[in-house]
């Protein structure tokens, strides 16, 4: 390199301004204060009930599952904006509607272990609450989806939501018997099964 030749660096700022830009999860919330201390022993709950069942594993699949998801999805909510272009400083850091979603989300993760001997002793047959928290679990994983890592990923979900649902329609090979929604959503969220 010549002489004459002045490397230009960037700022940590630019730095921080570009990995917004391209990388989808570099796009949280800075929370501080009461909101920053809820995110981090938030995190830090959700670390430790990983260890603790990957050590002792004692909840069946359904419960741990729905824990798992009932954190993951919170936590998306709190530290990931709607929209990115629009973040909000000052004294409220979270919009209303994320803070909402996110209790939402902390209410599809209890209702497993909440209402465990209720869903099977149902063996298999939902019930409206059940259909409700079940249709609501998989729009907040698509919102997260959207969200965390970006709209493409939530467009091919939603794509293979829909083929599992109007597979009847499709042509040739890609034809398949078709789900109600009561059964992609039993199957999404009720059971282990794979469809």
């Amino acid at each position: 390199m010549a002489d004459n030749e002045k490397v230009k660096y960037l700022t940590e700022a630019e730095q921080q301004e570009l990995l917004e830009k391209y990388d989808p999860e570099a796009g949280t919330r800075k929370l501080t204060g009461v909101l920053g201390h809820i995110a981090f022993f938030g995190l830090l709950a959700f670390s430790l009930f990983q260890l603790y069942t990957a050590i002792f594993g004692v909840f069946t699949a359904q419960i741990q599952r729905t824990i798992h998801l009932g954190f993951a999805l919170s936590l998306v909510f709190l530290l990931f904006p709607a929209n990115r272009k629009k973040r909000q400083k000052g004294k409220f850091q979270i919009a209303w509607y994320d803070i909402i979603l996110a209790i939402l989300s902390i209410g599809v993760g209890a209702y497993w272990p909440l209402f465990f001997e209720d869903i099977v002793m149902n063996v298999g047959r939902l019930g409206v609450l059940d259909f409700a928290v079940g249709l609501m679990a998989i729009l907040l994983v698509l919102e997260a989806t959207r969200r965390a890592v970006g709209l493409p990923i939530m467009v091919i979900a939603l794509l293979f939501i829909f083929y599992g649902i109007f597979g009847q329609y499709m042509p040739g090979f890609l034809a398949h018997r078709g789900l109600t929604l009561e059964r992609l959503v039993q199957t999404m969220f009720f059971s282990t099964e794979e469809f």
